[in-house]
């Protein structure tokens, strides 16, 4: 089974009678006439709730909020979010449709929880059909969607695929059979990041429903006092707190440090360091290729925003004076070693000679630049991109610096240079320029993938064109 790499095996006993027994689950009032016109799966975390806040406060609907629980623990969260909702938008825009489902005997504990959205969409799909509708919503952030592995040995029995594109598009081949008609199972929320959910809560001005949301994997170690374990995903998106647990440490560790990667990564890169990413590109209706490059585009969103807030942190203060087992100071110690990336990077290949340092000519007067012997860029972004950066090298060469102590420049300062509005602007430039080098030198006949070390982006630090790989001169005027 995609959705947890496991096999199942079913046995099927016939029912002693024909007409089935009422079932106690739903718990529709007989004088109600209430009609939803979208159902909704309502964990009770925070993307669940921004869907909800979208669908009623934006598009008018009227859902009807499915939820599960098999601890007893976050039924009161998802019935005070949904009186919440009913409070600010009006009884008439939500109904609770709780279940609870239990498994029974200590022998038949589970403790992953890898194949529950298969049951959230059987008890969804079965309330879309009381209510006569063929479509059923998970809203979940298209990060925990793709669920790349927040550390390289973090697989197998804990990996879920629970809104996995392909297990949704699975989900609603299986039960468009079961119900003999459509029965579409999608994720609204897909493109898009954490930050994103999160501003929609706030735009829809249910700001306060944020602490009172339930994120956490953990549902059955969660008390009053520590409602958020830390230590899963989740957690890592909304807290800082203390890790002292060695394996704590590393997944948040290793989910800043793929958060980071994900910041500057070319579809290119995506392909090659997570081919997991392509069992994804054929199940969200869109060209493979557009489909590569927009989840290249998520995850880069993604990482600015983690990146971001631990570039704030480290820029207010100093990684030591943090809490011993906080992120930060985690996250900074970090910084002063040589640790292997956490994202996989491809290795060269066996007997490739080390390639020969790249020689940039500039003339800023001009807006001229040649890179090696032949490839020249003028008056054009490529060659304010490579002057900007020039000067940069330049500038570390006159101070006698060691070339892994040239100055970089942040990615807000270089988009201000070159006057871009914005950082993803900033990213989009640096891809066109690498691809064009790229190109010319593969029709030059030279070394295409050396082109690709030459614009170099440093965590933390920003852009600069690589102190190893070349070396940069002002063109002398032979006139």
């Amino acid at each position: 089974m995609f959705l947890t790499g496991d096999r199942f095996a079913f046995t099927f006993t016939e029912a002693p009678s024909a007409k089935a027994p009422r079932s106690p689950f739903f718990k529709f009032d007989k004088e109600s006439s209430w009609q939803a016109t979208r159902v909704l799966m309502f964990s009770g975390g925070l993307d669940s709730l921004s869907g909800a806040v979208e669908e009623i406060a934006e598009h008018g609907q009227r859902v009807a909020l499915v939820s599960h629980f098999s601890a007893t623990k976050i039924a009161p969260v998802q019935r005070y979010m949904q009186r919440s909702l009913a409070d600010a938008f009006g009884a008439n825009t939500c109904q609770h449709v709780p279940v609870q489902v239990q498994m029974m005997g200590r022998s038949l504990k589970e403790g992953t929880h890898r194949s529950r959205s298969f049951l959230f969409a059987a008890l969804g799909a079965i309330t879309a059909e009381a209510f006569d509708l063929n479509r059923v919503s998970f809203h979940e952030n298209g990060v925990v969607s793709l669920n790349l592995p927040p550390v390289g040995n973090v697989l197998g029995t804990r990996a879920t695929r629970t809104t996995h594109p392909q297990t949704l598009s699975r989900f609603t081949a299986l039960l468009g059979q079961v119900f003999q008609g459509a029965m579409r199972v999608d994720n609204p929320y897909f493109w898009r990041t954490k930050k994103e959910v999160v501003e929609t809560i706030a735009r829809l001005n249910m700001a306060e429903q944020i602490a009172v949301s339930r994120s956490c994997a953990d549902v059955h170690n969660q008390t009053r006092q520590h409602p958020h374990c830390g230590r899963c995903s989740q957690c890592i998106d909304r807290l800082e707190g203390s890790r002292t647990d060695v394996r704590d440490r590393e997944i948040a560790l290793s989910y800043v440090r793929n958060a980071q990667a994900f910041e500057y990564m070319t579809p290119e890169d995506l392909e090659r360091s997570l081919p997991a990413v392509l069992d994804a590109v054929m199940h969200v209706q869109q060209p493979p290729e557009t489909a590569l490059d927009m989840i290249r585009g998520l995850l880069a969103r993604h990482g600015s925003s983690v990146a971001g807030v631990m570039r704030k942190a480290l820029d207010q203060r100093a990684a030591g004076s943090f809490p011993a087992h906080s992120l930060p100071r985690l996250y900074g110690e970090m910084q002063t070693q040589v640790l292997l990336p956490t994202v996989a990077v491809a290795a060269a290949p066996a007997g490739r000679a080390e390639p020969e340092t790249i020689a940039v000519e500039i003339d800023g007067a001009a807006r001229w630049v040649r890179v090696g012997p032949h490839i020249t860029f003028q008056r054009d972004a490529n060659a304010d991109l490579l002057l900007v950066l020039a000067e940069s090298w330049l500038s570390g060469a006159g101070q006698g610096l060691t070339p892994l102590d040239y100055p970089c420049i942040s990615a807000p300062e270089l988009a201000r240079r070159l006057g871009l509005e914005s950082e993803e602007a900033l990213r989009r430039r640096v891809l066109r320029a690498r691809n064009a080098l790229q190109k010319k030198f593969a029709s030059s006949g030279l070394d295409a993938d050396a082109t690709r070390e030459i614009i170099e982006n440093v965590p933390w630090q920003g852009y600069r064109l690589a102190p190893d790989r070349v070396t940069v001169r002002r063109r002398v005027d032979k006139g």
